[in-house]
């Protein structure tokens, strides 16, 4: 994370270097939470992530992610987002009437990150009278992490530049996450002091950039 250090107190497993990963673990999750209900349907997804510096696109039918991509957009969502989804639906042979539900990731992040990708999602949820999910990026790492390591106590983090930290905290309930804080942003000191708190100050994982 740029220009922020984690206090090394108190009893972790760092999981890092996920900053960058954060929209394919966002759209990845999206089309796994779709599949769950619909399984016997092969629902066709079309779900996409802009609260980062990266651009993340999939496409998925059913089990099978057809199209999966991440663009450096710099941060030009705008510019980038819906010529990139028109490309990525080429490639999968769909056409955008084909789709039967939008996914956006909804943060924490940039605002107008966000504000692109949640229009987007919402317009063409509207034009195609189709359903839209959103995934908040936090837990889409904390579903990772929890894949990674056995603690019961999951923190996933994400710079929110400024010296501070987007984070909270889930606790392994019956093979389920439970969110138990957050999310919220402050700086890494009081972050920690939080968790800590919040957690017992039990063994937990951490996972960010």
């Amino acid at each position: 994370m740029r220009g922020v250090r984690f206090p090394r107190k108190g009893r972790r497993k760092l999981l890092g270097g996920w900053g960058n990963r954060t929209g394919w673990l966002v759209v990845r999750l999206i089309c796994a939470r779709v599949r769950a209900p619909m399984a016997q349907t092969a629902p066709r997804i079309l779900a996409f992530d802009t609260s980062a510096q990266l651009t993340a696109l999939a496409v998925c039918v059913g089990e099978h992610v057809l199209v999966e991509e991440q663009v450096a957009s710099e941060g030009k969502h705008a510019e980038v987002l819906l010529p990139k989804l028109q490309q990525a639906l080429d490639r999968a042979g769909l056409a955008l009437s084909d789709v039967d539900v939008i996914g956006v990731g909804v943060g924490p992040g940039s605002f107008t990150g966000v504000r692109v990708g949640v229009a987007t999602a919402k317009g063409l949820g509207l034009a195609l009278q189709k359903p839209v999910i959103a995934v908040v990026s936090l837990i889409a790492l904390a579903a990772e992490a929890a894949s990674l390591s056995a603690a019961e106590w999951i923190a996933p983090c994400l710079d929110a530049y400024k010296g501070e930290l987007f984070a909270a905290l889930y606790a392994r309930r019956g093979g389920e996450l439970e969110l138990r804080v957050g999310p919220f942003h402050a700086a890494p000191a009081q972050v920690r002091e939080r968790l800590a708190a919040e957690s017992g100050g039990a063994p937990l994982a951490l996972i960010g950039p």
